[in-house]
């Protein structure tokens, strides 16, 4: 690399010469060149450094940070993102570049929808509707459904309709979140497995007990853990009449309270 020499003969590495635009700018970003503006990042509260021109061009949230009303000063403190996510994020407004993993595509989702980069976003939404699985499904519907995000969503009941029996007997339809439970109980095309469904609603209301320390949950506890999903469970019950024989605990309670109710 060449170099250049000042008035007072001290020498400067010439890293700008012959190089693209993006080369400099990772030069710049990977080297902290002439920043102007710290971010303190996540738990560990680590200090990453950034250039306000690079972020407000690309970022309305960042430009309004830098120069809105409520404008912050040198220092920025950003709690709720991972350092190694935030300097992803950076380095796609820097130079369109991301690695994106099944371990962090919801974390760098979550940075672009928070600053709002759309291009980033996108990437990660087509990561996921990509790589969907039995495994991660759960996972990705509970995200899907906390940001409101109705195509994901949808791309995620589409995936567990065919095979909805398979999907909802594996373990992490445990990990399903109790809103995201109740957009499943809504999905007419999950119907036709309604006694299917019962039975693992039944599965989940028991896992979540246990969780609060409730080894052997009764009828009410089981109820108070379904919560609005409960209410669900009876209108499918109401509609269909066809749930077998009603051997399950949560069959004869759905089915009691569908008699009694109002």
């Amino acid at each position: 690399m060449g170099a250049v020499e000042d008035s007072k003969a001290r020498t400067y590495p010439d890293w700008q010469s012959k190089k693209t635009l993006a080369e400099t700018n990772r030069y710049m970003l990977e080297n902290e060149v002439a920043t102007d503006v710290r971010f303190i990042v996540g738990k560990e509260m680590e200090r990453i450094p950034a250039h306000r021109y690079m972020l407000v061009s690309r970022s309305s949230v960042f430009y309004a940070m830098f120069y809105g009303v409520l404008a912050e000063k040198n220092e920025v403190v950003i709690p709720d993102i991972a350092p190694d996510v935030f300097r992803m994020l950076l380095r796609f407004l820097y130079l369109e570049e991301v690695n994106i993993t099944p371990n962090n595509v919801l974390e760098i989702r979550y940075a672009a929808l928070k600053y709002l980069v759309p291009a980033l976003a996108e990437r990660c939404r087509e990561f996921l509707v990509e790589n969907l699985d039995v495994e991660n499904v759960f996972t990705v519907l509970n995200h899907a459904v906390d940001i409101l995000d109705l195509d994901l969503t949808d791309q995620c009941l589409a995936f567990i309709a065919p095979s909805v029996e398979d999907v909802l007997n594996g373990e992490n339809f445990l990990t399903i979140s109790r809103s995201a439970l109740a957009v499943l109980l809504n999905c007419d095309a999950l119907c036709s497995g309604e006694d299917v469904l019962i039975q693992a609603c039944e599965r989940w209301a028991n896992f979540v007990c246990k969780e609060r320390g409730i080894a052997y949950p009764t009828g009410q506890q089981q109820r108070e853990a379904l919560g609005e999903c409960f209410r669900l469970i009876r209108n499918t019950y109401s509609k269909q009449q066809t749930l077998g024989v009603a051997t399950n605990p949560l069959y004869t309670q759905c089915i009691d309270h569908t008699r009694n109710r109002p």
